[in-house]
């Protein structure tokens, strides 16, 4: 009976130990900012956040998996504004072991130069962040005299050069419309880019800009007319 009683109090005293693993083990660590629009320059209030645990591990063989798990959910103020305190659990050993923060939402996008959003153990992290919402630019294209395809369309934002994504057109001749996610309110240039003799030491492009300012329309159309034979 005195070994049952002894083993028992063994395994109380383990359970307490991994019950207050969180709150003797972590460290407070504080997440704090505001949100804006760049596009606007106005707060964005009621905007979700999640903090995020992220690590590294091998899934077998030479195979690397992320593995992640949500923390909390963070909502913005009236004004933008978020404050969140946690305990900041060790990485035990995990790989690449990071907390970091990002809109709930993944339409939402980060504006460049704030994508510094991993959460340091043991501070007070004020991570202020410009996000936007991408609107839908629809850019159909009537081509003539591709021979020597494809014909590239691209969408490039001119703040800070960054493409948002490029489509090839591969028919010799005919219309399509490609669908770019781009930054509303912004100076973009739409690019056509051909080139002759590709793949070769004589290969020369050539390029079309026509320079375009985004609206906040959730989704706009613009149309253009495009002789390869022409450049």
């Amino acid at each position: 009976m005195k070994k049952i009683f002894f083993l028992l109090v063994i395994l109380s005293l383990f359970s307490c130990r991994e019950a207050r693993y969180d709150e003797v083990d972590s460290v407070r660590t504080t997440v704090m900012g505001k949100i804006t629009n760049p596009t606007t320059d106005l707060a964005i209030p009621n905007l979700k956040l999640s903090l995020k645990r992220q690590w590294k591990q091998n899934c077998g063989g030479f195979t690397t998996c992320w593995k992640e798990e949500n923390v909390a959910e963070i909502t913005t103020d009236s004004n933008g504004n978020y404050r969140y305190e946690f305990g900041y659990l060790p990485a035990n050993g995990r790989e690449y072991y990071t907390y970091t923060i990002m809109p709930t939402d993944d339409h939402y996008r980060f504006d460049n130069g704030d994508l510094d959003n991993v959460v340091e153990a043991s501070k007070i992290n004020e991570k202020n962040y410009g996000i936007w919402k991408p609107i839908t630019l629809n850019i159909h294209v009537k081509v003539s005299n591709n021979n020597i395809p494809p014909l590239y369309t691209q969408v490039t934002n001119l703040q800070d050069n960054s493409n948002f994504s490029n489509w090839s057109f591969n028919d010799q001749n005919g219309e399509k419309t490609f669908d770019f996610l781009v930054r509303p309110n912004t100076d973009v240039s739409v690019n056509f880019i051909y080139v002759e003799n590709p793949n070769t030491i004589n290969a020369k492009s050539h390029k079309l800009d026509y320079p375009y300012k985004t609206t906040f329309a959730e989704t706009t159309t613009i149309s253009y007319t495009v002789d390869c034979a022409t450049f």
